[in-house]
């Protein structure tokens, strides 16, 4: 049904309500058949799966890779600066979410 081409009374009458808005009676039977009209609440997200998350991308991938080998072929500083590296993105990956998290969940 379009609602903006109908007439408003045809429009009150099909919603049951009035100008004036709900009676208090309809009202009650809505919030008693429909709930109260509240969005529900989002799922938070761990500190873990934030943690998680950092390490899902393909470059990370990448360079996990490139640490494996540099540790199979005996190169243990090159493997220890990567896997640093991967650990700093970490951490400041999983600093900038949770902050970026605890500011949406705030609005």
């Amino acid at each position: 049904m379009l609602w903006h081409t109908k007439p408003a009374q045809v429009v009150l009458e099909h919603l049951h309500t009035s100008l004036e808005g709900l009676s208090t009676l309809e009202a009650q039977r809505r919030l008693q058949a429909e709930g109260p009209n509240t969005l529900p609440k989002p799922k938070r997200v761990t500190l873990l799966q934030i943690i998680l998350h950092q390490f899902v991308n393909p470059l990370i991938y990448i360079l996990l890779a490139a640490g494996g080998l540099s540790v199979a072929i005996g190169e243990y500083e090159d493997a220890i600066f990567i896997f640093a590296v991967i650990l700093l993105n970490a951490l400041i990956g999983t600093y900038q979410e949770a902050k970026a998290e605890s500011r949406v969940s705030a609005l």
